[in-house]
């Protein structure tokens, strides 16, 4: 009787641990950081902004631990980027993300 009890046990467990992770992966951003300023198109800004943000898209999913930081190459007008993904998501995860 004891070992049945523990087979239903240890089912309902696995079925448990089973239903837990078979969810999907939480993709809302957690943190965003922008300025207040506008700038135009053709502006030098616009430029060093498409540099940074296209970089951030390819690379930060290529690295080991999705996260990236970068400095417009640039020297006219610089711009930092940064980002991240959670370490646990696979990489089309985190492409879809960025």
């Amino acid at each position: 009787m004891a070992t049945l009890q523990r087979i239903v046990d240890l089912a309902f467990a696995l079925l448990w641990i089973g239903n837990v992770m078979s969810g999907a992966p939480d993709l809302t951003e957690t943190y965003v950081a922008c300025n207040i300023y506008t700038y135009q198109a053709g502006d030098p800004f616009a430029y060093s902004l498409a540099y940074v943000v296209s970089a951030l898209e390819t690379v930060t999913p290529n690295r080991p631990g999705y996260d990236y930081y970068i400095t417009s190459p640039y020297p006219t007008v610089v711009v930092y980027g940064h980002t991240a993904c959670n370490p646990a998501l696979s990489i089309p995860d985190c492409i879809s993300i960025m």
